[in-house]
């Protein structure tokens, strides 16, 4: 998993100590409401929502934060007997606003078995990218960012996706697969620099292919874009 808390993601393990907050159910969606408004959960949400590297590099102690009343789900929630969660997860987006900028935060919340959750601090922005397909695409991104910089910042050690716009699909899905192609645009923020990068997904039965249109990536001074 990716884990780079200082300049971009972080990664923190909860153990759920209390019952209290998560009571016994009769169905799921009673278990899944009373999950996702847990207290313990909530605070943990807007924590990793205030390790994003975006707010890393541009410290903002006015910051407020505010999770969107609806998560998207990447794998169904399943609970056992005592209303526990034993499967799923999700990502919670999170709205912060401070000191003349306005970012949208993304945190996604692994359950790891009963009583145990997994946060993870991803990427900011409206990416369709899911958490493995991010941790794929990271390293290739900032490559394909600095290189197309040549030789400006050689001894820079900050790197880190500032933003992501989902830009729309490039066509009806394949044959062979549910999910149509698609494209975005990610900012990509370095010492002195910040790099807009298109990228380009492909997804087929198996994986999702990704590549950066490199003769178009866009450079300027850190601040200016």
């Amino acid at each position: 998993m990716m884990a780079f808390k200082a300049v971009l993601l972080s990664i923190f393990a909860v153990t759920m100590t209390s019952t209290a907050t998560l009571a016994q159910a009769a169905d799921s969606k009673e278990n899944r409401d009373k999950l996702l408004s847990n207290p313990v959960i909530r605070q943990n949400v807007l924590e990793g929502a205030a390790d994003s590297g975006v707010i890393v590099e541009h410290p903002c102690a006015s910051m407020d934060y505010v999770a969107r009343p609806t998560v998207f789900i990447y794998e169904a929630l399943d609970f056992d007997d005592e209303g526990f969660a034993t499967k799923g997860a999700w990502k919670e987006t999170i709205d912060a606003k401070g000191c003349g900028m306005t970012r949208i935060l993304n945190v996604a919340v692994i359950v790891e078995g009963p009583r145990k959750l997994h946060f993870a601090t991803i990427f900011p922005g409206n990416t369709h990218a899911g958490v493995k397909l991010q941790e794929d695409t990271l390293d290739y991104a900032i490559d394909a960012a600095l290189k197309a910089g040549g030789a400006r910042e050689k001894d820079c050690k900050v790197h880190y996706i500032k933003d992501t716009q989902y830009l729309g699909d490039d066509g009806p899905p394949a044959p062979t697969t549910t999910l149509a192609p698609w494209h975005e645009l990610w900012t990509i923020e370095t010492c002195k620099y910040v790099y807009l990068v298109p990228m380009k997904f492909r997804p087929t039965p198996d994986r999702i292919d990704f590549n950066a249109d490199t003769a178009s990536i866009k450079i300027g001074p850190r601040g200016a874009i």
